[in-house]
Formats: structure tokens, C-alpha cells, sequence
């Protein structure tokens, strides 16, 4: 991409899943990264690692990961983040796992961007919880944190996932007139047909 990895200062996680910060620890130890991780996921990283990748991912796709590192700073509702001339505001937004941030980035242009950071169902599943003896509760912060989040002014929405917000056909339809990232709908938008689909799904999958 063009990047020098070597100016990576700070790592940002949205949540503890392995397929958002297997990488983590090899970046920290070569660059001296600075990681921070969601408070209430701290335990996926320690006495519940069970949790902390998705049983839909094969064994060969988790292997090249590490999956530990040593968490620098943790993140907790309501924590203003500094990050060179970026302001960023974490949000917590509970249900694809217990400690699932959202972020809001003022930047300095004055746009604001944010990220729902796990929009996923997979974790949800009555299987899943059966599997990993949990609760229901899980749903119930799902669809709380979507309500909470709803009505808030984002300017430009980044995916946890370049498919969920169709990051790459965005690029591909950029021109130096034309910019689809910027899109002030978008953000409620998704979140209404989260809300609106996780509720089917959950009177067809009962727990």
C-alpha cells in the first residue's frame, strides 16, 4: 500500500477477535507499537480465549496468528483518545462481544467518521452460546447498542470489514469531483437494517 509500517504508533482494536488483532503482536514487538484494547474484552485475551475467535473460522485460518500481546492502555465508555491531531471517542456498543467499541473520529478537516466495531451475527447464533455456555444477554446488548447509536452525526462510516460498507466499490467509483465516502445517511441507515434483520434472525434462531 506504501506505507512504512515503521510509522505505526498506536494500534486501535475494536474488539477482541483474532482476525482483528493477530497481528498485533508482531507489530508491537518490531515497531514498538502503542495497543489498545476494550476493557470489557480483556478477558477474551486471558481466561476466556475460547471466545476470542469465531467458530466459523477454520484452523488453517486462525494458525498464522498470535494470539496473545500485551494490551497497553484499555478502553473503556465515554474515553477521549489523542492520536496526533485526531480526537477520537469510544462508545461502547456491546453484543458481538461483551466489550465492542465504536469509534468516532473528528478529524482535523472537520468531518466526522466512525465505526461500528463488530456488526457481526455469527457470535449471536443459539449455537453459539450453547457451545460456549453463554446467556442470552449477548442479543439483548446487541440490539440496545444499535439503539444507542442510531441518530448520531457520522459524515463518513468505515467498515470493520471492507464488505460491510462496500469499501472497495467506494474506491473504485472515487474521482477528484466525486467522493462516495462522504455520505451523511449512510451511517443510520446501516445500523436500521442491522436492527431490522438481527430481529428477524433472532425469531428464527431461538434460544
Amino acid at each position: 500500500l506504501g506505507f512504512d509500517p515503521k510509522n505505526i504508533k498506536w494500534i486501535l482494536h475494536s474488539h477482541a477477535h483474532v482476525d482483528h488483532f493477530g497481528g498485533t503482536r508482531i507489530l508491537k514487538e518490531k515497531y514498538g507499537c502503542t495497543t489498545y484494547m476494550p476493557a470489557d474484552d480483556m478477558p477474551l485475551m486471558d481466561e476466556r480465549a475460547d471466545l476470542n475467535y469465531c467458530d466459523d473460522m477454520e484452523l488453517a485460518y486462525c494458525a498464522p496468528y498470535d494470539t496473545w500481546f500485551e494490551v497497553d492502555h484499555q478502553v473503556s465508555d465515554g474515553d477521549i483518545l489523542t492520536f496526533g491531531n485526531i480526537k477520537v471517542t469510544a462508545v461502547s456498543a456491546p453484543g458481538h462481544t461483551p466489550g465492542t467499541m465504536a469509534y468516532f473520529f473528528d478529524l482535523p478537516c472537520g468531518y466526522r467518521a466512525a465505526m461500528h466495531g463488530g456488526i457481526g451475527w455469527n457470535t449471536l447464533e443459539s449455537q453459539y452460546f450453547k457451545a460456549h455456555n453463554l446467556d442470552g444477554r449477548w442479543r439483548e446488548d446487541y440490539l440496545r447498542s444499535l439503539e444507542k447509536l442510531i441518530g448520531m452525526q457520522v459524515d463518513i462510516i468505515l467498515g470493520n470489514h471492507p464488505e460491510q460498507t462496500q469499501t472497495f466499490e467506494k474506491q473504485a467509483q472515487k474521482t477528484d469531483t466525486f467522493n462516495p465516502f462522504i455520505n451523511q445517511k449512510e451511517w443510520d441507515a446501516l445500523l436500521k437494517d442491522l436492527d431490522a434483520g438481527v430481529r428477524v434472525f433472532f425469531n428464527e434462531d431461538p434460544l
